[in-house]
């Protein structure tokens, strides 16, 4: 297959949705504030060069699961603090 290379918004709006519906797929849905703060991210990723459609998808992915295993992990250290 051939890559897609991204050099507008749409582009990256784009990739920012395709991750957005993987991920609703397999897990949780996250917060939308989770889905500007990917949007950014995406945006970043293409001023410092990154091109191609399907890195930025899979970027933009692993970006939300980390942001969703910082936020369990911050959860789960309030609850021990409350405890």
């Amino acid at each position: 297959m051939k890559p897609r290379f991204c050099v507008s918004s749409v582009g990256v709006s784009d990739a920012v949705d395709s991750a957005w519906r993987n991920y609703l797929m397999l897990y949780e849905k996250p917060r939308q504030t989770d889905k500007l703060a990917l949007k950014g991210y995406v945006h970043r990723l293409v001023v410092t060069g990154a091109r191609n459609q399907h890195q930025l998808i899979g970027e933009a992915f692993l970006n939300l699961k980390r942001r969703e295993e910082r936020g369990r992990q911050a959860r789960t250290e309030a609850g021990f603090r409350r405890a």
